[in-house]
């Protein structure tokens, strides 16, 4: 996979982390960064043999790229996510997707005219523990589901300029910011990655500013209640994260559903078993499987991945919805 990246911020310092894990599979071939940052970032990306761009057209153009990873605000998901597509390239694109379900369907579509594949960037699917825990309830280890929560509450470094007046992109809800679509998803994502599209919801924030800083989303499934706690105004310190809990045992996670870096099953009869690893960056395992899909041109995957996203996408959209004039 040779990759172009439209977008120089923080989580592509965590990309070129996880790049150490994945010589090989994925290389990245040039950047595409804005005018007046151009100078800035030669220094840094060239000397690695990446091109550095200040037109995202010219690079999809002239670059020896396949696949574009698009990593900008959550607002210019959609605008770039289709320009890349419509150049004939395969797209990964950082989480949310998109803010509606509707363009969620649109880059899919296009994806299809163009023959090439779209993936949202969500470490969530693709951690070792995740794919254990949707095993372990396949099996009905924990018997029938009663009670599912999801909390991941993180108290954002950007929240004291918040409170001062100063709005940057992670609260401005012109940009989709928010703790719903940004770190709340990762919950609705493990959610529906287990459990698939809920019966009904309702999303209860707190305000300020016109802004979800916290929130608490309710999904109601067949039999059971799953409750998703996103926050960027308070933390839950070293309190366990998730927990499924059903009638013949439970499974605990202490860490939040971006990484999954361990869990325990408890069941009501028996001796519980934990595990704890020490696994790569958090992001080495979607690209893995994102390079593996490019290169098979595995479309099976491509509708599968994409038919959760427009499920999330949805739930999201819906949540906003029922807030009229605050989000």
């Amino acid at each position: 996979m040779k990759l172009g990246i439209i977008g120089a911020g923080t989580i592509i310092k965590d990309f070129f982390e996880a790049m150490e894990e994945l010589e090989g599979l994925v290389s990245v071939a040039a950047i595409s960064v804005r005018p007046e940052s151009l100078e800035k970032h030669r220094p840094v990306y060239e000397p690695l043999g990446i091109d550095v761009y200040s037109d995202v057209n010219k690079m999809m153009e002239e670059a020896d790229i396949d696949t574009v990873y698009v990593a900008l605000p959550n607002q210019l998901h959609f605008e770039y996510s289709m320009k890349a597509l419509k150049a004939g390239k395969h797209v990964i694109c950082e989480k949310p997707l998109v803010p509606t379900a509707d363009q969620a369907r649109a880059l899919r579509d296009e994806a299809r005219k163009q023959e090439v594949l779209i993936f949202e960037a969500i470490t969530t699917l693709y951690q070792k523990y995740f794919l254990d825990i949707k095993d372990l309830l396949s099996q009905e280890k924990i018997g029938s589901t009663k009670i599912v929560e999801c909390n991941y509450s993180q108290y954002s470094r950007r929240y004291d300029k918040f409170k001062e007046g100063i709005i940057l992109p992670a609260f401005d809800p012109d940009m989709y910011g928010g703790a719903l679509m940004d770190i709340n998803s990762y919950n609705v994502h493990f959610a529906v990655g287990l459990f698939g599209r809920p019966l009904s919801q309702a999303y209860y924030p707190n305000v300020e500013k016109g802004i979800d800083t916290s929130g608490v989303l309710v999904l109601k499934y067949p039999g059971f209640i799953c409750i998703c706690t996103g926050a960027k105004d308070c933390s839950t310190g070293s309190k366990a994260n998730i927990s499924i809990q059903g009638d013949k045992g439970t499974i605990l996670v202490d860490s939040p559903a971006n990484t999954l870096t361990t869990y325990r099953l408890e069941p009501v009869q028996g001796t519980p078993e934990s595990k704890e690893e020490i696994f790569n960056h958090r992001m080495t395992e979607e690209f893995k499987m994102f390079a593996e899909y490019i290169k098979n041109k595995d479309f099976g995957a491509f509708e599968e991945k994409m038919e959760h996203s427009i499920i999330v996408m949805g739930i999201l959209e819906e949540a906003r919805k029922q807030t009229p004039g605050t989000l």
